[in-house]
């Protein structure tokens, strides 16, 4: 054999064997533990172990289900999925999940609850396929809410808050934009509701004024879901000086800072930064206490804990005035500008409640409505959360019958 042929075998051979060495070197560190990195980032549940088929059906899902566990464990994946992200944004601006979109001016719009409902958010919001039974049924939630609350609190208001998808709805990529209806899916609700004339005055959609503050800045920041831009700040002083006709009592300084996106950790190697806009508390003379035992110490630490999302902030200097909001996630970001009407606010997230105890729920009904007496109540909510949110909230805190009477 000529030594020409046998360094080719010998290289063939070689390359062989890197070739099997590197397939089999992920199920070597996975089996072996030497990979302690995980893809919790993922912002999903990893598929589970397959275990022994118990009968006909089990067995013909097996192979689908073993398939997606050895997807879901290797080696190394954490940190291929994560080379992976950084690869697809820095060459494409692309996210490598259905659950967030880039835009134009490389906008991050969330875009689906998770991998299998891409686009679905920014879908019911700009109006695609939604029926008319779907804004019936919002416009129903909403009510119901606010009759059901109207013994703890009469003459409360319900804010509707306009995500990006529909604030910025000018950098939805052409293709999304075109399949977008008008009206929107959230104007038609507010429609809906204002068809009561007496409620038609306590809801609330601050489009305008969000739309009109776009032209001094970001009212939601580039790479963000929340309106940790101008947009709380905005809409708190339109609340309370043109809805409630209060007094400002002071002046809240602002402070920016550089913060990381809230969106961009549903990519895991996706490292984003941007400016949020913040309340200077020292400035104002504000004492702000968020998510700890001594902000609402008659709450219990149980309860509290449960909740997670609350905050009260104390204003000397705005009189004696005190608010309730009552919110989903949004509400932490605009509950401390409202220190410039009233002397203390206080908000709580009601994303959690429903793993209290309906002893628990009555229990906070209690504390927040009859023991804290707020002067004012203000349900705000963002506009992805009304297929349910409203709904479920009057249910939780107000439940049967007073529910059933509020229809």
């Amino acid at each position: 054999m000529k030594p020409r042929t046998k360094t080719r075998q010998r290289l063939t051979w070689a390359s062989l064997c890197v070739f099997f060495a590197l397939l089999a070197l992920p199920f070597g560190v996975e089996v072996t533990g030497l990979d302690a990195n995980t893809s919790a980032a993922e912002n999903r549940v990893p598929a589970p172990a397959p275990v022994w088929p118990n009968g006909w059906m089990d067995l013909l899902a097996l192979p689908r289900r073993t398939d997606a566990w050895l997807r879901d464990h290797f080696g190394f994946r954490a940190t291929l999925v994560r080379v992976n992200a950084e690869l697809r944004y820095a060459l494409f601006q692309d996210a490598s999940t259905g659950q967030v979109l880039f835009g134009k001016g490389n906008r991050l719009f969330l875009s689906g609850r998770d991998e299998s409902h891409p686009y679905s958010i920014i879908a019911y919001l700009c109006g695609i396929h939604v029926s008319a039974a779907t804004v019936d049924a919002a416009a129903v939630g909403i009510r119901t809410l606010l009759r059901a609350a109207d013994p703890d609190a009469p003459a409360s208001l319900f804010v509707v808050v306009p995500s990006a998808p529909i604030l910025y709805a000018e950098d939805l990529p052409d293709w999304l934009s075109r399949q977008c209806g008008r009206p929107t899916t959230i104007e038609r609700i507010v429609q809906q509701v204002d068809a009561d004339p007496a409620l038609a005055a306590r809801v609330i959609y601050p489009i305008d004024t969000l739309v009109a503050a776009k032209q001094t800045g970001r009212v939601i920041p580039l790479y963000n879901f929340h309106w940790s831009g101008w947009g709380a700040s905005v809409t708190a002083a339109m609340l309370a000086e043109n809805v409630l006709g209060l007094h400002r009592f002071i002046n809240i300084p602002v402070a920016e800072q550089m913060a990381a996106s809230d969106l961009s950790n549903m990519v895991p190697g996706l490292i984003l930064n941007d400016v949020v806009i913040v309340p200077d508390y020292a400035a104002a003379n504000l004492v702000y206490c968020y998510a700890r035992p001594e902000c609402l110490p008659e709450l219990g630490a149980p309860i509290a804990t449960v909740i997670g999302d609350y905050s009260r902030t104390l204003s000397p200097r705005a009189g004696s005035r005190r608010l309730l909001l009552l919110t989903d996630s949004y509400g932490a970001f605009v509950a401390p500008w409202f220190a410039a009407w009233f002397g203390e606010v206080r908000h709580i997230s009601t994303n959690a409640i429903g793993r209290l105890s309906a002893a628990d729920r009555a229990g906070l009904r209690e504390f927040l409505f009859r023991r804290y007496r707020p002067d004012n109540v203000i349900f705000l909510y963002h506009d992805s959360a009304m297929k349910d949110a409203p709904e479920q909230v009057a249910a939780l805190l107000w439940p049967t019958p007073a529910v059933a009477s509020a229809r």
